[in-house]
């Protein structure tokens, strides 16, 4: 195996990670569910099915996607799931955003 597969591989993998996260966050449902958790600190699957006027598969999807991005925490109960901001994520996410936006790439 040539070792330049090896490192393009490897560096190349958190720029992907980051343009995941940028990409789900950045799809309008996405920026309406984060408008509705920024705005009333946690919601339910219901809460935002009711609020937003979606379908609850297409909520559930996308928050599934933005629990695998880092940008929202889940929180389970006997009877419910809430669904909070991930703040410090988000704040991470700017960062890179920035450095993306300035043509610098974090190591």
């Amino acid at each position: 195996m040539n070792a330049w597969n090896t490192i393009n591989a490897l560096s190349a993998q958190p720029l992907h990670k980051a343009l995941f996260v940028l990409e789900t966050m950045s799809t309008d449902l996405s920026i309406s569910i984060l408008e509705y958790l920024k705005k009333n600190q946690n919601a339910s699957l219901l809460d935002l099915t009711v609020h937003l006027g979606i379908d609850t598969a297409a909520i559930e999807s996308q928050m599934d996607l933005l629990g695998l991005a880092g940008i929202v925490q889940q929180r389970s109960s006997l009877y419910d799931t809430t669904f909070t901001l991930n703040k410090c994520r988000i704040r991470e996410v700017n960062a890179i955003a920035r450095e993306l936006s300035e043509g610098r790439i974090r190591k």
